[in-house]
């Protein structure tokens, strides 16, 4: 086997860890309020995603729908779970790595995040 190639360079992770830190303390560390904050953003780019997580049309605001606040949470955790582990990312995640399924994914999660910063 080869030398073990660097998904991201540390400057990258670790300006992705202090992104992410800016993120939670705009929303005073509430996972729920930045989870649904994002899905908010996706929402508001592809309504047609809001079927896929049955979110009923009266709930015109998902920011003050509450049974998605939990979902919202979730994603977060996950976030920062990830970004936690960000320097084990080789180790911990090299077989997923190679997953078309994790490329479509990051660049899904990185649009959202970004939109989020705006």
């Amino acid at each position: 086997m080869g030398p073990k190639v660097s998904i991201l360079k540390n400057s990258t992770r670790a300006a992705i860890t202090d992104c992410w830190r800016t993120v939670l303390e705009n929303y005073d560390n509430d996972y729920s309020k930045v989870g649904v904050n994002i899905y908010a953003r996706i929402f508001e780019i592809c309504p047609e995603l809001r079927q896929v997580f049955h979110i009923p049309r009266e709930a015109h605001d998902i920011r003050h729908h509450e049974p998605f606040h939990r979902s919202g949470k979730l994603l977060a955790s996950v976030i920062d779970l990830c970004i936690r582990n960000i320097y084990k990312l080789e180790a911990e995640m090299e077989a997923v790595l190679v997953s078309s399924r994790l490329f479509f994914a990051a660049i899904v999660f990185l649009h959202a995040w970004q939109l989020l910063l705006l």
